[in-house]
């Protein structure tokens, strides 16, 4: 153990501020990140490079679930747990 007793840094109002602007600065981040890169390439990956589906839904696939009037990142991601087959006549 250490002979000193370390003080803890004064946390004062610029400090917290700092703090804050940059974990808003992270998030933001995250975010775009998130945005520009997952969901480029699981579109990608379900419309493959010439524009027909590479691969089916299947059980067990994690998804994101559309909603109108949210932001793509405010998506809710779902596990598929069956699938319901529309015959060409009901689509």
């Amino acid at each position: 153990m250490p002979d000193e007793i370390a003080e803890e840094p004064e946390e004062n109002e610029s400090s917290c501020y700092e703090r804050f602007r940059y974990l808003k600065e992270r998030l933001t981040h995250f975010w775009k990140r998130w945005r520009n890169e997952y969901l480029v390439n699981l579109r990608e990956l379900q419309h493959g490079l010439w524009g027909h589906a590479v691969r089916q839904v299947k059980v067990g696939d994690v998804i994101t679930v559309f909603e109108e009037n949210k932001k793509r990142e405010e998506w809710k991601l779902a596990v598929v747990v069956r699938l319901i087959m529309l015959s060409k006549a009901q689509t």
